[in-house]
C-alpha cells in the first residue's frame, strides 16, 4: 500500500491494529499521522533479524521518542531462533521478561523436510539445478532456489530463462513495488521457481513449496533453519538440497 493510501487510512478510520516495518512507523510518527501513547501491545515478528539489521537505531528512536510506554505496554518478541547476541540486545528494550521457548523435540528441524547434501563445484552449480529442476513436477509444485550473492540470483535467473524455466528473482536490490508483484505471481503459480537472497527466507507466506535449493551454504546455521523451513509447512512434506563443494565452509 501505498505511503499516501495508508496516511488517508489513518486520519479517516479507526485503526485498532497497525502493521508495519520499523522504517514505516517511524516516518509516520515523524509526520504526526501517528501516536502510540495510547499502545498497549507491541509485537516484533522475527526479532533477531531486526536486530541483525540494523533496526535497532530505529526502534530505539520509537522506543524513547515517540510516547510508547513500555513499562505500560505488553512487548512481545516472536523469532524461530534467537542467540544469545540478540536476546542482550532485546533485553535493553524490555527489561524484566518471560522467556518462553519450545521443548527440543518441538524446536528441532522439521521432520517433514528430507534434507539432501550434494557435493557439487562451483562450475556445475548451474548444470545441476537445471537437471534437479527437469525432473520436479513444477506443473503441481514450486521451488525456491536460494544464492547468498544477489549477482548470482540474476546470473541464474538469465540461465534458467534461456531454457525455458519461468523464474522470479526477490533481493534487496528490486523495488517494493517490484518485490509485491514477483511474490504474487509465485503465489498464483504464474512463475514456478523462486530464485532468492535471505530477505525470502523468512517473513512470506509462501505456499505449496516442495522444493528448496540451496545454491550457497547459508552464513550461519540460523539461516539454513529459516531457508529449508520454506518447504514442509501445514503438515505438508519436502526436500531441501543443499550443494557443497571443497572451498564451502
Amino acid at each position: 500500500m501505498h505511503l499516501e493510501k495508508q496516511m488517508k487510512n489513518l486520519s479517516t478510520k479507526q485503526i485498532d491494529f497497525v502493521i508495519a516495518c520499523p522504517g514505516r512507523l517511524l516516518d509516520l510518527l515523524k509526520r504526526g499521522k501517528l501516536n502510540l501513547t495510547q499502545c498497549k501491545y507491541l509485537v516484533l515478528d522475527e526479532a533477531d533479524r531486526m536486530m541483525e539489521m540494523g533496526f535497532e537505531l530505529q526502534l530505539k528512536e520509537i522506543f524513547d521518542d515517540y510516547g510508547l510506554k513500555l513499562r505500560e505496554a505488553l512487548v512481545m518478541m516472536a523469532s524461530a531462533t534467537f542467540p544469545p547476541k540478540v536476546m542482550n540486545i532485546a533485553r535493553r528494550y524490555i527489561g524484566e521478561h518471560v522467556f518462553v521457548q519450545l521443548p527440543k523435540e518441538q524446536n528441532a528441524t522439521n521432520k517433514n523436510i528430507e534434507q539432501v547434501i550434494k557435493n557439487v563445484t562451483e562450475q556445475d552449480k548451474l548444470r545441476e539445478i537445471f537437471t534437479i529442476l527437469n525432473a520436479y513436477d513444477l506443473e503441481n509444485n514450486k521451488a525456491i532456489i536460494f544464492c547468498n550473492r544477489k549477482v548470482t540470483c540474476d546470473t541464474l535467473q538469465s540461465y534458467l530463462s534461456s531454457n525455458k524455466i519461468n523464474t522470479g528473482v526477490l533481493h534487496s536490490d528490486k523495488a517494493q513495488i517490484a518485490r509485491v508483484g514477483i511474490i504474487n505471481e509465485f503465489i498464483k503459480g504464474v512463475s514456478r521457481v523462486m530464485i532468492a537472497t535471505d530477505v525470502a527466507a523468512r517473513g512470506l507466506d509462501l505456499p505449496n513449496v516442495h522444493l528448496v535449493i540451496n545454491h550457497d551454504m547459508p552464513e550461519n546455521i540460523d539461516d539454513y533453519y529459516h531457508r529449508i523451513g520454506r518447504t514442509g509447512r501445514a503438515g505438508q512434506s519436502g526436500t531441501a538440497i543443499t550443494f557443497v563443494n571443497h572451498t564451502t565452509t
